[in-house]
């Protein structure tokens, strides 16, 4: 999985145009520069969304509570497999798993909120898939440099561990170049700014407390301790993921209307 994301993030970023050197002496909020400053992002306040775009069947449900119970490994594949293609996928959210891992008061609750993630999800899809069309940045801050050390850092560590090189790491593990790597790390970036240049355009700004609830929710999703998150985690993933959430929620207020 890992090695088909970077792949396609490639892939679906390689239209921005894209230029470096020039300093960065813009400073601004938790990033430490002004996204806005960077990144051209088209008019899309007449961007049409239709409800078809974004209808949400029984099916849809189906399979997220399919792909929801399987992430958390709460069965073995065979019983999901065979749960969903008998239609008794809902049976196996039980009371227990209810109040362990969400916080609905009922089944039919979670499937309204279930609802309501996908309609959002739909609606961000149709929109970013309009940006990313016609954004672009001209050139990158200083940040980004440090972006993709942190990230190297990372990938060094777990090729010491491996007595292998983090080249080889890379090679083995996404089946890419190293500088085919660190290009996937730019793009990387590059995503965090037009989502960082979009918040700002919205005025959307995060909460003190958001990071660290982030922080425990990614580590309660993937099943580790916030160290180890944040050895992989950069502050700027950290934030983007914020911003990706608070994004999806008011785009789904504005073109849900």
């Amino acid at each position: 999985m890992k090695k088909i994301l970077i792949l396609l993030f490639v892939i679906s970023l390689s239209f921005l145009l894209i230029s470096c050197g020039k300093a960065d002496t813009l400073n601004s909020d938790e990033y430490g520069f002004s996204a806005e400053k960077y990144v051209y992002l088209p008019d899309y306040g007449n961007l049409k969304i239709q409800p078809s775009d974004y209808a949400v069947t029984d099916d849809d449900i189906d399979r997220y509570i399919y792909f929801e119970l399987m992430s958390k490994n709460l069965y073995d594949n065979e019983t999901l497999n065979n749960a969903l293609k008998d239609g008794k996928i809902k049976q196996y959210l039980t009371r227990q798993i209810l109040e362990k891992y969400y916080s609905e008061k009922s089944l039919s609750e979670l499937i309204e909120t279930i609802r309501h993630n996908i309609q959002r999800d739909r609606i961000w899809d149709k929109f970013y898939e309009y940006i990313i069309e016609y954004a672009y940045a001209d050139y990158f801050p200083k940040q980004k440099d440090e972006y993709l050390k942190f990230k190297m850092d990372y990938i060094s560590s777990i090729a010491e561990t491996e007595n292998i090189t983090p080249k080889e790491y890379i090679e083995n593990e996404y089946n890419i170049s190293l500088s085919e790597y660190r290009e996937s790390l730019t793009y990387d970036f590059l995503e965090i700014m037009v989502i960082k240049a979009i918040a700002d355009r919205e005025g959307i700004q995060c909460e003190s407390s958001d990071y660290e609830d982030k922080l425990t929710e990614i580590s309660l999703d993937e099943g580790t301790d916030e160290d180890s998150i944040k050895k992989y985690y950069s502050k700027y993933d950290i934030y983007n993921e914020i911003y990706l959430d608070l994004l999806k929620e008011h785009m789904y207020n504005l073109k849900s209307r």
